[in-house]
C-alpha cells in the first residue's frame, strides 16, 4: 500500500473499531445496570421484568445484596397467600447476610414475619432497622403495628411518641394512630386529645375526624360524634371529587 494512503486507512480502521466495540465490550451490562433497570421496572409495575433483571444481577454478582432485597420486595408484593412468602423471606435474609446493616431488608423481613404471625421476630427485625436507620419513620410505624397486634399498647404508644418527636412532618399521622392505640387500650380521653392534635396539624384529615367521632360516641357524647362523622363524610366527598392533598403516612399493614 502506498505510504500516502496509509493514514486514511488507519483512520478508517479506527472508525470501524468504534462501530464494532459497542456490540462487544461496550455492550456488556454490569450488575448495577441490571439492578437499576429492575428498579425502573418496579416503578412501572412490571414485576416479571423486574425479577428477571434482579436474577441477572445475582448471576453476575451472587453477593449483590440490593438485588436480593429488591427481588424480595417484588416477591412479597405479588404473593397471594402466606404459603408463597418463603422466597421473599429467603431473599431478605440473604440480603441481611450479605449486608448486616441493611435497614430496609430488616423491614422487609419483618413485614413477612408479621404477616406470618411471628410478631416477636417481626419486632426484632423492625428494632434492627431502627438501630441502623433511626431517622426512617417506616421502622417505627411497622414496629408500632406489630406491638399493637401483639397487645403491647404501651410499647406502641411509646413508639408513636418517638415518631412525633423525631419526625414532625408526619406528626399528624402518628397522633392519629397513637389515638387509635389509646382507644384500644381504653383511654378515650387520651385518644380524643390525640385525634384533636392530628386535626390541628392537618385540618382536612378525614380519618382523624372519623376516629374522634367513634371515641366520642364510646364516651357518650353522641352530639359531638355526629358532628365529627359529618365532617369526615364531607371531607371524603371532597376528596373523591378533587385531587386530595397527601395524607400523613400510615402503616403498610
Amino acid at each position: 500500500m502506498a505510504a500516502k494512503y496509509r493514514p486514511n486507512f488507519l483512520i478508517l480502521l479506527a472508525i470501524l473499531s468504534m462501530l464494532i466495540l459497542p456490540l462487544g465490550a461496550f455492550g456488556q451490562q454490569t450488575t448495577e445496570d441490571f439492578v437499576s433497570r429492575g428498579e425502573a421496572k418496579m416503578k412501572k409495575n412490571d414485576s416479571e421484568g423486574a425479577i428477571a433483571d434482579f436474577i441477572k444481577a445475582i448471576e453476575l454478582d451472587p453477593k449483590c445484596a440490593a438485588a436480593y432485597y429488591n427481588r424480595g420486595c417484588e416477591e412479597l408484593a405479588r404473593s397471594r397467600s402466606v404459603a408463597y412468602m418463603g422466597p421473599a423471606l429467603a431473599d431478605f435474609s440473604k440480603a441481611i447476610d450479605l449486608n448486616p446493616k441493611y435497614a430496609a431488608a430488616y423491614i422487609g423481613r419483618g413485614v413477612v414475619r408479621q404477616i406470618n404471625r411471628d410478631l416477636d421476630g417481626a419486632i426484632n427485625d423492625y428494632t434492627k432497622a431502627i438501630e441502623f436507620d433511626p431517622t426512617n419513620p417506616q421502622g417505627y410505624y411497622d414496629r408500632c403495628s406489630a406491638k399493637q397486634q401483639k397487645g403491647d399498647f404501651d410499647g406502641a404508644i411509646a413508639d408513636y411518641s418517638k415518631l412525633i418527636e423525631i419526625n414532625p412532618k408526619h406528626a399528624a399521622g402518628a397522633y392519629n394512630l397513637r389515638g387509635v392505640t389509646k382507644k384500644d387500650k381504653g383511654d378515650l380521653e387520651g385518644a380524643i386529645a390525640d385525634y384533636t392534635k392530628a386535626i390541628e396539624i392537618h385540618p382536612s384529615f378525614a380519618e382523624a375526624y372519623y376516629h374522634r367521632g367513634i371515641a366520642k360516641k364510646a364516651k357518650g357524647d353522641q352530639e359531638g360524634a355526629d358532628v365529627d362523622f359529618a365532617k369526615a363524610a364531607k371531607l371524603q366527598e371532597l376528596q373523591q371529587t378533587a385531587t386530595p392533598a397527601p395524607l400523613p403516612p400510615s402503616p403498610t399493614h
